[in-house]
């Protein structure tokens, strides 16, 4: 892109992540996480259903199948988010001009539905797949990973805002100095 060629070059020792891309990856990392938890210890009851630890190994469980629904839609939408490293609030900006990653996303995103509906004993999924609940679930889990980089977002400017000040206060002389 045009910003790209814009900016000036990086120095070889400097790190190639830099401290947005920490954020990113360590704020996305604790979403995913905490969800991922929530649906093994509390899953089983909140959606209503046997617990997977409790189900006979010959039969796929509908509580993993839930946690791997939403662990895989999270990861979707963390595709988008990975499209911008700097901060940008719209990730969605340019999504369209990448016809390879719309088709790789829309794909896998077909295949998982048809896998969770329909792979059954095949592929380790409940058989008849999740109810419309346990998708709205799914689903709203993967999109509130865009939300939730739009906090991480707002914090990594902020930091850079009170890190700049702090900057700014130390490079000012004390008073009465020469």
């Amino acid at each position: 892109s045009e910003q790209l060629l814009a900016r000036p070059p990086v120095n070889r020792s400097t790190s190639i992540v830099t401290r947005q891309m920490w954020i990113n990856m360590l704020g996305q990392a604790a979403y995913q996480l905490g969800v991922t938890l929530f649906v093994l210890f509390h899953g089983a009851e909140h959606f209503h259903v046997l617990d997977g630890h409790d189900v006979d190994d010959s039969k796929p469980s509908v509580h993993y199948t839930i946690l791997f629904n939403a662990f895989v839609l999270m990861t979707l939408c963390n595709e988008v988010n990975c499209r911008k490293l700097e901060g940008e609030f719209n990730v969605f900006a340019g999504v369209c001009s990448n016809a390879w990653f719309v088709g790789v996303l829309l794909g896998t995103l077909v295949l998982q539905v048809l896998a969770v509906q329909f792979g059954g004993r095949a592929l380790r999924c409940a058989e008849g797949g999740l109810t419309t609940h346990q998708w709205l679930f799914c689903v709203g889990a993967g999109l509130f990973s865009l939300v939730w980089q739009q906090a991480l977002n707002c914090y990594s400017l902020l930091s850079r805002r009170v890190d700049a000040r702090r900057k700014r206060i130390k490079k000012k002389p004390a008073h009465g100095g020469a």
